[in-house]
């Protein structure tokens, strides 16, 4: 079985999902993780010199790549299943896990990371990471919420 996990960014869904693999005996794949693989070099160097919609065209093929996978814990980012068919193949070829999280825990764990690895957040103060969090919550939503599991984390 392959499990898919989905969340707001800096949800835990890597540290929750290595956690799962773990317990369960499966392997661990973090998409972004992949994706820097892929493209060898850090994905706030690639968003920065491609942009997002090269990222994101990266981000699905590798998505793709690791659907039919089994005995696998899959953490994606944040956005992935907000683009293309993103959200529909990770229901359809997996069970499909959204950690849910306080908006403001998200805001402190981006805050406190060493350094800007995620692009969307770089250069901008606390309160506007929160103010950015919330309305990619009201836009991303409705993708997470096709998930067949939630599972509150912090709340």
């Amino acid at each position: 079985m392959l499990i898919s996990l989905v969340g707001m960014p800096a949800a835990g869904k890597t540290t929750f999902g290595k956690c799962l693999a773990k317990e369960l005996q499966y392997q661990f794949i973090d998409l972004d993780h992949e994706i820097e693989k892929h493209t060898q070099q850090p994905i706030t160097a690639f968003f920065k010199q491609e942009g997002e919609t090269k990222f994101r065209e990266v981000e699905q093929e590798i998505l793709h790549q690791y659907l039919t996978c089994q005995n696998t814990v899959l953490a994606v980012g944040g956005g992935t299943p907000c683009f293309y068919d993103n959200i529909a193949q990770l229901v359809n070829h997996s069970l499909c896990i959204y950690l849910l999280s306080d908006l403001k825990e998200v805001t402190e764990r981006i805050c406190s990371e060493k350094e800007a690895t995620r692009p969307l957040f770089a250069h901008l103060a606390p309160t506007e990471i929160f103010e950015r969090l919330e309305q990619m919550y009201e836009e991303r939503h409705p993708f997470y919420a096709q998930a067949h599991i939630f599972l509150a984390r912090g709340i």
